[in-house]
């Protein structure tokens, strides 16, 4: 490869590499939450009706 071409894929590279760290953050953090509802279910359920009383009220919860 040309010189031009590794610095291209040096490149692509450290950007996937940071859109891979970012979206490992975001699966942590789901993750968290998920744990959250199931180890506490009705804090969880105390939660969305005092922060959004109509979606909740939709959802029957």
């Amino acid at each position: 490869m040309t010189e031009q071409a590794h610095r291209i894929t040096a490149q692509a590279r450290r950007e996937a590499d940071a859109i891979l760290a970012e979206a490992r953050k975001q699966a942590e953090r789901i993750a968290a939450v998920c744990a959250e509802i199931v180890m506490e279910p009705s804090r969880i359920v105390r939660k969305l009706h005092s922060r959004w009383p109509r979606a909740a009220g939709r959802l029957n919860v």
